[in-house]
């Protein structure tokens, strides 16, 4: 049984527990992190979904999920990483994007520098069954595509983000 913390809407702890599964009572919300790693050449670092998993099996998508009860937003990026991709993340150079809400989940979404290699990874079996480092230009071709990569509302202001704020080097007039 998986636990989580119930937040209320402006994302302060209600001391009241949800569990994953059942239903999430109005008015309470629980906290999700996601991912996007990002290299020297500004790619981004995806995975492919486990064709067994219930949501989205078979998709590309970022690392991330659920916050337990007990963890902050560090903790659960951290633990969904090492669970999921085998990363220990540097979150000392992690970039939040933004924050938003849905019916029952608070999501804060992630910039975390990382310029590991796809051979090194230790994926999570279960939950992952590829990962491969897609360019910007390569994930905007994916908005309306539901059927290759999982549509997160966010992924044009994503986009955005990452233009206006390039890897060093990533842009021609970006400071050197």
């Amino acid at each position: 049984m998986e636990l989580w913390d119930a937040y209320d809407a402006m994302g302060r702890l209600t001391g009241k527990t949800l569990v994953r599964g059942e239903e999430i009572p109005s008015g309470l919300y629980h906290l999700v992190a996601h991912i996007w790693y990002r290299n020297k050449e500004g790619d981004l670092l995806v995975q492919r979904r486990a064709l067994s998993r219930e949501l989205a099996p078979g998709l590309w998508a970022c690392t991330g999920g659920s916050a337990l009860r007990g963890e902050d937003i560090e903790a659960a990026l951290r633990r969904e990483s090492m669970e999921e991709m085998g990363i220990d993340p540097e979150l000392g150079g992690a970039m939040r994007v933004l924050s938003y809400t849905t019916k029952d989940a608070i999501t804060e979404v992630y910039i975390v520098p990382f310029d590991g290699e796809i051979s090194d990874l230790r994926l999570q079996e279960e939950e992952v069954m590829d990962a491969k480092w897609m360019s910007q230009e390569e994930l905007a071709e994916c908005i309306g595509r539901p059927e290759k990569f999982w549509q997160y509302r966010y992924l044009e202001l994503l986009l955005r983000f990452l233009r206006e704020h390039p890897v060093r080097g990533e842009a021609e007039n970006c400071p050197v």
